[in-house]
């Protein structure tokens, strides 16, 4: 589970100011890519302790990605 401190988000806010629509373009990529590493890690447990290929994991999972309206 991903969490972010409130603390940090003023900081971020700041950062990210002069970019429309900043915090939530920022927030989208950053659960993208933490989605596509785990999703690889994920893959390769996975085959490493059964006898099935990573492409035959990869067809049973179903992930979504983020954007800067919905990013969930």
């Amino acid at each position: 589970m991903v969490e972010i401190s409130h603390s940090n988000l003023g900081e971020a806010a700041e950062y990210l100011a002069g970019i429309k629509n900043g915090i939530g373009k920022a927030t989208s990529r950053a659960i993208n890519h933490t989605t596509s590493k785990a999703k690889t890690q994920m893959k390769r447990y996975v085959s490493k302790g059964y006898y099935i290929k990573q492409g035959d994991v990869e067809k049973t999972l179903d992930i979504k990605k983020a954007n800067w309206n919905n990013p969930f």
